[in-house]
């Protein structure tokens, strides 16, 4: 049997995409609100930062949708909530940049 958190996981794969990025966040704050945003499948978008904080200095901008957390997809908002909240530093996190 599979568990439940490990559901809501699934292969991130190589970053290809073009309007994607990983960025490493070290220990110590983020520096970035997040938000659930969207219908169906809600995700976690960056609704502010703190300036001259570890996102902003990465390259987040205001928009950007979390696709991943350490090489895997993550559906749920409370889910990488509680990954950033809890997870172990450094931290790899995929982000899609909004479109232009």
């Amino acid at each position: 049997m599979i568990p439940r958190a490990a559901q809501h996981q699934v292969d991130i794969g190589d970053l290809t995409e073009a309007d994607e990025v990983d960025i490493t966040f070290l220990a110590g704050p983020l520096g970035m609100r997040l938000d659930e945003r969207g219908g169906i499948v809600p995700v976690s978008v960056v609704t502010s930062l703190v300036p001259q904080g570890q996102a902003a200095l990465a390259g987040v901008e205001i928009g950007c949708t979390v696709i991943g957390i350490n090489g895997e997809r993550y559906l749920g908002h409370a889910h990488v909530v509680a990954t950033l909240k809890h997870g172990k530093r450094p931290m790899k996190m995929r982000l899609r940049f909004p479109d232009a």
